[in-house]
């Protein structure tokens, strides 16, 4: 949550879990590449098994003078 001006705005998180094939969100990525990052992908941001690299998926909540 952060303010700006009279504007308090909250992040909601719907999902943020390992659920998109690597293969359809960079669908020119080579298995090189991949290779390449994996120290750091996975397991935080890629299941490496599943081949699913994890995307948040999310909506912000506005509330202005008590209105949202």
């Amino acid at each position: 949550m952060f303010r700006l001006g009279r504007a308090t705005i909250t992040r909601v998180e719907e999902t943020n879990v390992p659920s998109y094939p690597i293969s359809k969100v960079f669908p020119e990525l080579s298995e090189a590449e991949l290779a390449a990052h994996l120290p750091w992908l996975a397991p935080h941001h890629y299941d490496a098994d599943k081949g699913l690299i994890r995307l948040s998926v999310h909506s912000w909540l506005i509330q202005i003078d008590g209105r949202k």
